[in-house]
């Protein structure tokens, strides 16, 4: 199962979300939050369980806003995942200046993986880079 948290984010960036992810068939659960640290955690607590593979979390990650997805999951989460993180990182430095000043995070929790992105154009590469490795196992 897959999860995708929007935080806060457009109508029209949650249809290009949700047709995305319908194109490749694939079942998702969407959640909606507002920008708030304690929700939001309670919101992963919930959803990063045994069933769920992948929680993503869209939106909440500019640090002029208390990149509050990024706090909720570091809150949450067993451990980091630096190398797929510092990759998210490297990537959106590299192919979205506007995105400068977001925090992606990874981590997992029990066999959840948690991942923050900013709500942008540029994640829609990201989510085939991430999902192709989910399915071939690392």
């Amino acid at each position: 199962m897959i999860v995708c948290i929007f935080v806060e984010s457009s109508e029209h960036f949650k249809e290009r979300v949700k047709d995305w992810f319908k194109e490749r068939k694939m079942q998702v659960r969407f959640v909606e939050s507002e920008a708030n640290v304690d929700k939001l955690t309670e919101l992963l607590f919930e959803h990063a369980r045994d069933d769920t593979q992948l929680v993503l979390v869209l939106g909440g990650v500019d640090v002029r806003s208390r990149a509050v997805s990024s706090i909720a999951l570091k809150r949450i989460a067993d451990e980091r995942i630096y190398t797929l993180e510092t990759y998210l990182c490297e990537y959106i430095a590299e192919n979205c200046p506007e995105c400068l000043l977001t925090s992606p995070t990874v981590g997992l929790r029990n066999r959840t993986i948690m991942i923050s992105l900013p709500d942008h154009e540029v994640i829609f590469k990201l989510l085939s880079l991430i999902l192709s490795t989910l399915e071939r196992g690392g």
